[in-house]
């Protein structure tokens, strides 16, 4: 019994707590409206416990809303609102309600059937693209009731078009590689881009991979690929500057006892009585730390954000009409973002938000750390928690002894990025749990190194099949990587940001020479119809000699098929001698031609004196060079033996190269990638002086992805090393994986880079270089036929396809 008496008494102590929330406002609405107070203390109630207290309080903030408008509207909202919102998804309901209350501000008479038609465009509409639709529809209604009603319930032709419209935006997909390109210049590491999926909000980073909206529907022109290039930016900032090494045990605050398998951020989180409201408090400073640090590094971006960043201002949700927490939540975010918070806040909302702001500055500058913003997010979460106790009733009269709505995350914050750690699979968790066990063992042995580079080199080395012991034993070394190690200050900044390091300073490619001469080639801007000259730095360097396990494997696994194509290039190639006849001079008298002039003379005529013929070498005299992409997407798996790209290039050279050999046509095999306009790398594997033996087969081994494609340049500079080789023919064959993309300046992509490598393509052909390309990207015939329509280019559907169909396409090409 005493149970049940318990009980009954806790459900009596929160009826009363609710009847004391709603007293205010009742009374409120029975000035506004008394008809309407009935319906709303029914379905308030209902609202609050199937949806929550949040949205129980932002309902009944509307239909007080309807109750200041025409007579009537507001028992209408009351009555209506509860059952569709209910049919929207749970994270989308409070944006939701705040709509309808912009609709209310604008056209209150067009609310019913905005009401019944909002949540199924929800489904199907971005935000912005929802706002533009919504005041389209609205300005129509105004225009005439019958009008825009039918535009917004989608029965007119012209509210279908503009729904699919605004519908169709980019689509991921379409630039998912150009993006992870781009990713992977910032991160220096091999980062996927994959779609978020329905219903997880924001762009996310799980720490290793980034994850962003399938589509982007937000202006309808190039500004979406904008906002996906400025999320992509933010999103790599995490990885680059550091958001998941945090290292608690480095900083000072009340922190739970760590979960083996948990992460620092989770641990962080965990730490706070609520951790959503902690969460969200980290999520602001970290972003405008790493924001300031990616604005710092890469100016683009900064003018990239000063185009979105008003509408992202105007999108944000009306501050005054939020929760004291939620206005110190959003007030900071306005901070972050170079905007001032709203006026009319409450004075301890002023202050809390002025001093949070104060608190956090030098964590969240061009020269802060995690860590730092981890060491102040205490006082802050102090200064949000005590607003729970300080609620401002309509009058301004505190009203202690209010229990207001739990703060469960402020909604409208699905934009932007984020850092996710319980996002991280399993396998991944392992593997930093072992980076972790690993640097506790080194610190014990005296030995500094970040959980960051420990992990770094787990991945890596976990990539090539080395086991954990190993790596180990390797990091308990301290061995360095292959290759120098490049300080920032080593290389001169090329104006563009673009300065080539590794993150961290650390090692970087092997293969480069610091001592290679500098080649400075011109680039074509389209937009000014003219070269920059000497806009580029080319480094050629030639590549040491690796491992011959890739070659031999080759060898083995395609024997038969290299026997066959060299008996049929052998069959190919001409005599070695050639006896020319009909001359007036040379090495032997033609017998044939001999007899005839005595036949002729004594019949009186006029012999020919062309009695001599003469035995001439004969060769084919092609030149050709291979240029491979060695482009970071070259690293991608993309045939479905499961191979990487530039595997399956590589295969494919080592059979026509056999091929070739026994043709004896003049071969050279280049690779190119570099970073930046000031940083573009050529790699020579095979010169045409060069004999096919095992040293050249141990280069291509050596081959691998490297970091950006600027193909305008590499392409110009092989076209210059074939046209000095002595040949009748000069052949170019590029192989690439699709577009040209140089995330080391500001311009070198999409069409700025096509115009580049179709105007480095016709130069080629002006000098008698004969280009020709293939490529493995089955969905780039638009702008294949605008690079290389002019030159001869093949789509090869399935990559594994190359090694069969290359051989084939010389032959076609040389005979």
């Amino acid at each position: 019994m005493a149970d049940g008496s318990d009980r009954r008494r806790d459900r009596l102590a929160r009826g009363a707590v609710a009847l004391a929330g709603r007293l205010g406002p009742g009374a409120r609405l029975a000035r506004l409206e008394r008809g309407a107070v009935s319906v709303w203390v029914r379905y308030a109630t209902a609202v609050g416990e199937a949806l929550g207290p949040l949205v129980e309080a932002r309902y009944t903030r509307l239909v007080l809303q309807a109750a200041q408008g025409r007579s009537g509207l507001g028992r209408t909202v009351a009555a209506t609102v509860p059952d569709h919102v209910a049919r929207v998804p749970p994270e989308q309901r409070l944006t939701y309600l705040d709509l309808l209350g912009l609709v209310l501000q604008q056209r209150p008479e067009a609310l019913p059937v905005v009401v019944r038609t909002l949540p199924e465009l929800m489904t199907q509409l971005s935000p912005r693209a929802l706002r533009d639709f919504l005041r389209t529809g609205l300005g129509l209604h105004e225009q005439g009731r019958r009008l825009g009603e039918t535009f917004l319930l989608r029965e007119s032709e012209q509210g279908q078009s503009e729904l699919e419209r605004l519908a169709s935006g980019l689509k991921l997909e379409s630039v998912a590689r150009t993006l992870a390109l781009y990713a992977r210049a910032h991160c220096g590491e091999d980062v996927r881009v994959l779609p978020a999926g329905p219903g997880t909000g924001n762009a996310f980073t799980d720490g290793r991979h980034i994850y962003l909206p399938e589509s982007v529907q937000t202006y309808g022109d190039e500004r979406d690929f904008l906002i996906y290039r400025v999320t992509t930016a933010r999103t790599a900032g995490y990885l680059e500057f550091g958001t998941f090494d945090l290292d608690l045990r480095q900083v000072a605050g009340p922190w739970a006892e760590r979960v083996p398998g948990e992460s620092d951020l989770e641990q962080l989180f965990r730490s706070f009585g609520n951790r959503t409201l902690a969460r969200d408090l980290f999520r602001i400073l970290e972003d405008a730390r790493v924001e300031a640090q990616v604005v710092d590094e890469y100016p683009g971006i900064g003018r990239d954000l000063g185009v979105l960043r008003p509408d992202e201002l105007e999108d944000r949700p009306d501050i005054t009409a939020l929760a004291p927490v939620e206005q110190l939540i959003e007030g900071l975010l306005r901070r972050s973002w170079g905007a001032e918070a709203a006026p009319g806040l409450p004075g301890p909302v002023v202050q809390a938000i002025a001093q949070a702001w104060a608190r956090s500055q030098d964590a969240i500058g061009p020269q802060g750390t995690v860590d730092a913003v981890a060491g102040v997010l205490p006082a802050i979460y102090g200064l949000a928690d005590a607003l729970f106790r300080k609620v401002d009733d309509d009058a301004g009269q505190r009203t202690d002894g209010f229990e207001p709505p739990p703060y469960e995350g402020l909604h409208d914050f699905d934009s932007g990025t984020e850092a996710r750690p319980e996002a991280l699979d399993q396998e991944a968790r392992a593997q930093d749990e072992a980076a972790r066990e690993l640097r506790e063992a080194m610190e014990e042995e005296g030995l500094e190194a970040s959980l960051a580079e420990i992990r770094r080199a787990l991945r890596g080395e976990a990539a090539d099949g080395s086991s954990y012991e190993e790596m180990a034993a390797f990091l308990e070394r301290m061995e360095a990587p292959d290759g120098g190690l490049i300080d920032e200050g080593e290389h001169p900044d090329d104006g563009e940001g673009s300065s080539v390091r590794a993150p961290g300073g650390q090692a970087q490619d092997p293969d480069l020479d610091p001592d290679a001469a500098t080649v400075l080639l011109p680039e074509w801007d389209y937009e000014i119809q003219d070269y920059k000259p000497d806009w580029v730095r080319l480094k050629e360097h030639v590549l040491h000699p690796g491992s011959r396990d890739f070659v031999d494997e080759v060898m083995e696994e395609h024997g038969a098929t290299i026997h066959w194509l060299r008996r049929r290039f052998e069959a190919l190639r001409p005599q070695a001698l050639q006896r020319i006849r009909g001359m007036v001079d040379g090495d032997f008298l033609d017998l044939d031609r001999v007899v005839d002039a005595r036949v002729t003379r004594r019949a009186g005529g006029s012999p020919s004196d062309r009695l001599y013929g003469r035995h001439l070498r004969n060769r084919r005299d092609v030149a050709v060079a291979f240029l491979l992409d060695m482009s970071s997407s070259t690293n991608e798996v993309s045939s479905e033996a499961g191979r990487r790209i530039i595997e399956v290039e590589k295969q494919a050279l080592v059979l026509i190269s056999e091929a070739i050999d026994a043709l004896g046509d003049a071969c050279a095999i280049y690779g190119f990638s570099g970073y930046g306009r000031g940083h573009v790398a050529f790699y020579v594997a095979k010169d045409f002086d060069d004999p096919w033996d095992d040293r050249i087969r141990a280069r291509i081994g050596r081959m691998s992805w490297k970091m950006e494609n600027r193909d305008g340049a590499a392409i110009r500079h092989a076209a210059r090393r074939l046209q000095d080789h002595p040949a009748r023919v000069h052949l170019l064959i590029l192989l690439s994986d699709g577009k040209p993309l140089d995330c080391g300046c500001d311009h070198y992509y999409d069409r700025y880079a096509q115009e580049d490598t179709r105007v480095a393509l016709q130069e080629a052909r002006a000098m008698g270089v004969h280009p020709f390309c293939i490529t493995v990207d089955p969905r780039g015939q638009d702008y294949l036929e605008d690079m290389y329509g002019q030159v001869g280019f093949l789509v090869i559907d399935r990559i594994e396809r190359l090694p069969d169909r290359l051989p084939l396409i010389y032959r076609r090409l040389t005979r």
